[in-house]
């Protein structure tokens, strides 16, 4: 295992796992925080009412997390009440599906101790194996409210704050039930130094208890997200166009996963009327990105191509996004980066 450069600073992170019915989940998300090579870290699982053998199953670990348990209000109350629990300079959220890389804090803090004007830091997730190792000296890009408006450069369970950021703008809004993180993220960026490290920092699952399956539901909760900054920021306004024909693509990929080709195809009409030219993005070439998704759906529907010709008209788009991780809430169509 690499070892990990001295640290100028050794700051207490409070980790929030939210958890709701995932008694068969959780306890691999907090293994997974014992066993950081960062030890300075206290552990707040928030039980959001669960039915099931969560209690029991973190019965054992009592000694070494603070279990809190409230009646069932959703994900963004249960992140809110960690939160407002956390002592820690540092607040690092972990879905209760999700594992770190036993890396992770380490690289993090010594991300931050070598950028100490940073206030939020995140990474990608991967669905596949981990590497053994974190890279001594990531990539490291700093982001802007623009990168968080067009895309999601930061997946949940990667994200770190600085405690004092929530004083200012405040705690997740307890009334979105989906896109919450995203909402958050964009109201972080848009107030502190924000970056990422451009490795996977965690593993997450795919599996059928995930929640965020209502792929409309997930479409307009980002609609009303966007809608919502825009109308109280516009400043912004140039960057709408771009912002919705991104939520347009997700919102193609997501019906083509749901096996909707017709809402996939309206989707990925708006897409191409809204903004004709190739997307913009750090890190991907979107020239030929309509062409290629539209080749998806008639690979995946073979008879599509001649269904198109003679069908009188599409459906009203009904987004599987990617998952919710922990309680009630779901989160942005597409934020495993």
């Amino acid at each position: 295992m690499n070892e990990v450069k001295p640290l100028r600073q050794e700051p207490l992170v409070s980790v929030v796992i939210p958890t709701y019915n995932y008694g068969h989940f959780v306890v691999d998300a907090v293994e997974s925080v014992l066993a950081q090579t960062y030890k300075r870290h206290e552990i707040i699982v928030v039980d959001d009412g669960s039915s099931d053998d969560t209690p029991g199953r973190l019965a054992s670990y009592r000694d070494r997390i603070r279990y809190v348990r409230q009646q069932n209000q959703g994900v963004s109350a249960a992140r809110n009440l960690g939160i407002g629990l956390a002592s820690g300079e540092w607040v690092a959220l972990l879905d209760a599906d999700d594992v770190w890389h036993p890396q992770k804090l380490a690289l993090q803090i010594s991300v931050l101790n070598a950028h100490p004007d940073l206030s939020v830091i995140g990474g990608a997730g991967s669905s596949g194996a981990l590497p053994p190792d974190l890279p001594e000296e990531p990539v490291v890009d700093r982001l802007s409210v623009v990168d968080f408006l067009t895309w999601t450069p930061m997946a949940q369970s990667s994200v770190m704050v600085r405690r004092r950021c929530f004083d200012r703008v405040g705690g997740f809004d307890a009334k979105l039930r989906y896109a919450e993180d995203r909402e958050m993220w964009i109201r972080l960026a848009a107030a502190f130094s924000t970056a990422r490290v451009k490795t996977p920092l965690y593993y997450y699952r795919a599996h059928p208890d995930q929640v965020s399956r209502n792929a409309m539901a997930m479409y307009q909760g980002l609609v009303l997200v966007l809608e919502r900054f825009f109308e109280q920021n516009p400043r912004y306004r140039h960057i709408r166009p771009a912002a919705f024909a991104f939520l347009y693509r997700d919102a193609t990929l997501a019906f083509i996963c749901q096996d909707d080709r017709w809402t996939a195809l309206s989707f990925l009409l708006r897409w191409f009327v809204s903004y004709p030219r190739a997307l913009p993005h750090p890190d991907r070439d979107f020239s030929w990105e309509r062409t290629k998704v539209f080749a998806r759906i008639l690979r995946a529907y073979p008879s599509a191509s001649s269904s198109i010709r003679h069908h009188g008209g599409a459906p009203s788009p009904e987004l599987t996004p990617r998952r919710s991780g922990t309680t009630g809430g779901a989160s942005s169509i597409d934020s495993r980066t």
